[in-house]
């Protein structure tokens, strides 16, 4: 057989090995009890469903990715912030989620800590000059989750104008009491 002949049959036989293998990892996947179900990128009125592109990502029964155009592959409203919508499924249970563009997906996160999850006290500035924010962080909690920039146009105000501040944080995790600070520019992934 010539070469020219054998590189066509072997690109087909590579493809046909390689689908299954991916429907397997699916399958696996969904067995561990987390699925997919549809993921839209952009904003209201102008995105794409991405779903495909986060099934092919998920490893091990786990998903991490950024919700960026890179990642997407498409930008479906230049100029403007984006976000990443996810429906998914752990256990039988459905939950979504939405991580604004430059943030990272997590999935599916602990679960049982998601129930068991709460701030105690948060506090956005310096030593001298800050604010306590416990109230602005609960309010952005959604689904058992906390995804948050540590910024003065997140906390609503600036306590200490041209100095870099930090966001200090006490939460509850299944009864555990942790804390953790992150500095101005940084995302706050909880827990």
């Amino acid at each position: 057989m010539k070469l020219t002949q054998l590189i066509p049959a072997l690109l087909i036989a590579a493809s046909l090995f390689a689908a299954p293998q991916a429907a397997e990892r699916r399958d696996a996947d969904a067995v561990r009890g987390f699925r997919i179900i549809n993921a839209f990128w952009g904003v209201p009125g102008r995105s794409g469903e991405v779903t495909r592109i986060l099934t092919e990502r998920i490893r091990d029964g786990r998903l991490h990715i950024q919700a960026s155009n890179q990642e997407m592959g498409f930008d479906p409203a230049q100029g403007v912030v984006k976000a990443l919508t996810v429906v998914y499924e752990v256990r039988g249970r459905r939950r979504e989620v939405q991580i604004p563009e430059g943030g990272f997906l997590d999935l599916p996160g602990d679960v049982d800590a998601v129930r068991d999850f709460r701030i105690i006290n948060a506090f956005w500035g310096v030593p001298g000059r800050g604010s306590e924010v416990t109230r602005i962080l609960t309010e952005r909690i959604r689904d058992g989750r906390l995804h948050i920039q540590a910024s003065n146009q997140e906390m609503g105000f600036d306590p200490a104008q041209g100095v870099v501040k930090a966001l200090t944080v006490v939460y509850e995790v299944r009864g555990r009491r942790r804390e953790v600070r992150i500095p101005e520019g940084g995302f706050l992934d909880l827990p």
